[in-house]
């Protein structure tokens, strides 16, 4: 299903219950990336692959670094920010081909500076997400100094940004995000909806409290309303009203 569908469903819904409420496209989209977030976390107790549908693929502009002293070879450092990524699903790193290759390989940022010195791995490239949410590439084979760009897949938290980040197999930026698939199982999509439509309605039928004295006025509106309520009640079983 595409973004666009999965949004304007879920606007339809609301608006099924509720004609006259106002809830936009960016407030859905908000929803959508926190529940997805929420339901993804089920992989951290199953043992089950990930879809391959749950993942994004983003595109990345490679520039030269030299912000790692003592490091075996030339670093490379992605010029855009990367979303975070989720702490499910293993991320991996693809040549402009789309193809993935066996020689790069993922460490943590700390171990980036002692990676290149094994002989029987000369050829491998070496990637990190730093501090600063940047990808760092480091490789003994002085070929990968010549790398200009390259895709990040993963699971990543902020599916809007993510998106916004990819592009076509050409290395052209997508221009409309909503057009693209929603990354998320088929399977999981019906209770993602349900979810989304849940909390929109609960905070559209709230009562308003118009003056900012500090107070919570609604706790009071509804002690009043409840106790009346009781009251009148009463009295209509007693035969006084």
């Amino acid at each position: 299903m595409k973004i666009s569908e999965i949004v304007y469903y879920c606007l339809d819904a609301i608006k099924a219950f509720s004609d006259d409420a106002y809830v936009n496209e960016d407030h859905i989209i908000f929803l959508l990336g926190k529940y997805r977030g929420a339901l993804m976390q089920q992989y951290h107790s199953i043992k089950k692959v990930i879809p391959e549908s749950n993942f994004q693929t983003v595109c990345l502009t490679l520039e030269n670094a030299d912000e790692i002293p003592c490091t075996f070879g030339p670093i490379l450092k992605s010029v855009e920010e990367i979303p975070s990524l989720m702490p499910v699903g293993s991320p991996s790193v693809m040549l402009f081909n789309g193809m993935e290759s066996e020689v790069i390989a993922f460490v943590p940022f700390s171990r980036l500076k002692f990676v290149g010195r094994n002989k029987w791995k000369k050829n491998f490239i070496y990637v990190s997400i730093g501090p600063d949410n940047h990808l760092y590439l480091s490789a003994t084979n002085p070929q990968a100094s010549n790398l200009t760009e390259l895709r990040l897949k993963g699971l990543f938290e902020d599916f809007e940004k993510a998106a916004e980040m990819s592009c076509d197999e050409e290395g052209n930026k997508t221009c409309d995000t909503m057009e693209l698939d929603f990354p998320m199982e088929v399977s999981l999509v019906p209770d993602l909806i349900a979810r989304v439509v849940r909390d929109a309605l609960g905070t559209l039928w709230r009562p308003a409290d118009p003056r900012n004295n500090a107070t919570d006025d609604l706790a009071d509106i509804a002690t009043f309303v409840r106790q009346n309520m009781k009251n009148r009640y009463q009295k209509q079983l007693e035969g006084d009203e």
